[in-house]
Protein backbone atom coordinates (compact mmCIF):
# COMPACT_ATOMS: atom_id res chain seq x y z
CA UNK A 1 0.00 0.00 0.00
CA UNK A 2 1.36 3.43 -0.79
CA UNK A 3 1.74 5.86 2.08
CA UNK A 4 -0.75 8.68 2.47
CA UNK A 5 0.48 12.28 2.55
CA UNK A 6 0.10 12.37 6.33
CA UNK A 7 2.06 9.13 6.73
CA UNK A 8 4.84 10.41 4.46
CA UNK A 9 5.09 13.57 6.59
CA UNK A 10 5.19 11.54 9.81
CA UNK A 11 7.83 9.17 8.43
CA UNK A 12 10.02 12.05 7.23
CA UNK A 13 9.75 13.75 10.66
CA UNK A 14 10.73 10.52 12.44
CA UNK A 15 13.64 9.95 10.05
CA UNK A 16 14.86 13.55 10.46
CA UNK A 17 14.79 13.31 14.25
CA UNK A 18 16.52 9.92 14.16
CA UNK A 19 19.25 11.27 11.86
CA UNK A 20 19.71 14.39 14.00
CA UNK A 21 20.07 12.39 17.23
CA UNK A 22 22.35 9.84 15.57
CA UNK A 23 24.68 12.55 14.28
CA UNK A 24 24.61 14.47 17.55
CA UNK A 25 25.52 11.42 19.66
CA UNK A 26 27.66 9.64 17.05
CA UNK A 27 30.93 10.13 18.91
CA UNK A 28 29.46 9.36 22.36
CA UNK A 29 30.22 5.82 23.47
CA UNK A 30 27.51 5.48 26.16
CA UNK A 31 24.26 7.18 25.24
CA UNK A 32 22.13 8.75 27.97
CA UNK A 33 19.15 6.57 28.85
CA UNK A 34 16.54 9.04 27.56
CA UNK A 35 18.36 9.40 24.20
CA UNK A 36 18.77 5.63 23.86
CA UNK A 37 15.07 5.14 24.63
CA UNK A 38 14.05 7.85 22.12
CA UNK A 39 16.23 6.29 19.39
CA UNK A 40 14.58 2.92 20.06
CA UNK A 41 11.12 4.53 19.80
CA UNK A 42 12.09 6.21 16.53
CA UNK A 43 13.44 2.93 15.12
CA UNK A 44 10.19 1.17 16.04
CA UNK A 45 8.16 3.93 14.40
CA UNK A 46 10.25 3.78 11.22
CA UNK A 47 10.06 -0.02 11.09
CA UNK A 48 6.26 0.16 11.23
CA UNK A 49 6.34 2.04 7.92
CA UNK A 50 8.59 -0.62 6.38
CA UNK A 51 6.56 -3.62 7.61
CA UNK A 52 3.24 -2.55 6.13
CA UNK A 53 0.71 -5.14 5.01
CA UNK A 54 0.49 -5.84 1.32
CA UNK A 55 -2.79 -4.85 -0.35
CA UNK A 56 -4.18 -6.96 -3.18
CA UNK A 57 -6.87 -6.35 -5.77
CA UNK A 58 -10.11 -8.15 -4.72
CA UNK A 59 -10.13 -10.06 -8.02
CA UNK A 60 -6.61 -11.31 -7.29
CA UNK A 61 -7.63 -12.33 -3.77
CA UNK A 62 -10.33 -14.60 -5.19
CA UNK A 63 -7.74 -16.47 -7.33
CA UNK A 64 -4.75 -16.41 -4.98
CA UNK A 65 -3.75 -18.71 -2.20
CA UNK A 66 -1.21 -18.68 0.58
CA UNK A 67 1.68 -20.70 1.94
CA UNK A 68 1.50 -21.32 5.67
CA UNK A 69 4.59 -22.52 7.48
CA UNK A 70 6.52 -22.16 10.70
CA UNK A 71 9.21 -19.48 10.75
CA UNK A 72 12.68 -20.27 12.17
CA UNK A 73 11.72 -18.50 15.42
CA UNK A 74 8.67 -20.78 15.82
CA UNK A 75 6.03 -18.20 14.85
CA UNK A 76 3.36 -18.77 12.24
CA UNK A 77 4.44 -17.52 8.81
CA UNK A 78 1.81 -16.72 6.17
CA UNK A 79 2.88 -15.75 2.66
CA UNK A 80 -0.14 -14.46 0.78
CA UNK A 81 -0.68 -13.68 -2.87
CA UNK A 82 0.56 -16.84 -4.54
CA UNK A 83 -1.31 -17.65 -7.75
CA UNK A 84 -0.92 -21.01 -9.47
CA UNK A 85 0.00 -20.80 -13.13
CA UNK A 86 -3.26 -22.50 -14.15
CA UNK A 87 -5.23 -19.85 -12.19
CA UNK A 88 -3.55 -16.86 -13.84
CA UNK A 89 -5.59 -14.77 -16.24
CA UNK A 90 -4.60 -15.08 -19.90
CA UNK A 91 -2.64 -12.11 -21.20
CA UNK A 92 -3.34 -10.81 -24.69
CA UNK A 93 -0.38 -10.76 -27.06
CA UNK A 94 0.89 -7.22 -27.26
CA UNK A 95 3.99 -5.55 -28.61
CA UNK A 96 6.57 -4.76 -25.94
CA UNK A 97 8.69 -1.61 -25.96
CA UNK A 98 11.47 -3.34 -27.91
CA UNK A 99 9.26 -3.49 -30.99
CA UNK A 100 10.04 -7.08 -31.98
CA UNK A 101 9.14 -8.74 -28.70
CA UNK A 102 5.72 -10.00 -27.70
CA UNK A 103 4.42 -10.66 -24.21
CA UNK A 104 2.30 -13.79 -23.90
CA UNK A 105 1.06 -15.04 -20.53
CA UNK A 106 4.04 -13.62 -18.68
CA UNK A 107 6.77 -14.87 -21.06
CA UNK A 108 8.67 -12.73 -23.55
CA UNK A 109 8.99 -14.09 -27.09
CA UNK A 110 10.78 -12.57 -30.07
CA UNK A 111 9.36 -12.51 -33.62
CA UNK A 112 10.61 -16.04 -34.28
CA UNK A 113 8.61 -17.37 -31.33
CA UNK A 114 11.72 -18.09 -29.27
CA UNK A 115 11.25 -17.70 -25.54
CA UNK A 116 13.70 -15.05 -24.30
CA UNK A 117 13.63 -15.48 -20.52
CA UNK A 118 16.23 -17.57 -18.73
CA UNK A 119 13.91 -20.25 -17.36
CA UNK A 120 13.38 -23.28 -19.62
CA UNK A 121 9.85 -24.48 -20.17
CA UNK A 122 9.01 -27.51 -18.06
CA UNK A 123 8.05 -30.53 -20.12
CA UNK A 124 4.95 -32.32 -18.90
CA UNK A 125 5.61 -35.80 -17.61
CA UNK A 126 3.62 -38.53 -19.32
CA UNK A 127 4.80 -41.19 -16.91
CA UNK A 128 2.86 -41.00 -13.67
CA UNK A 129 4.70 -44.00 -12.17
CA UNK A 130 8.09 -44.27 -10.55
CA UNK A 131 11.14 -43.40 -12.59
CA UNK A 132 13.93 -45.98 -12.84
CA UNK A 133 16.97 -45.63 -10.59
CA UNK A 134 19.93 -44.11 -12.39
CA UNK A 135 23.05 -46.20 -13.07
CA UNK A 136 25.12 -43.93 -10.85
CA UNK A 137 22.88 -44.62 -7.85
CA UNK A 138 22.99 -48.33 -8.56
CA UNK A 139 26.82 -48.36 -8.46
CA UNK A 140 26.93 -46.51 -5.14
Amino acid sequence: MPLSAEEVTTREALQAEFDRLSEQYDSVEDLPDEIDQRLAELETGLESFEARPIAFDPADIARAGAFISIAPDGCLRVERGHVRSEDELPVDTQTAEGGNEHLTAGAIHDDDGVRMDSEPLAEPEDNEGLSPISDRLMTE
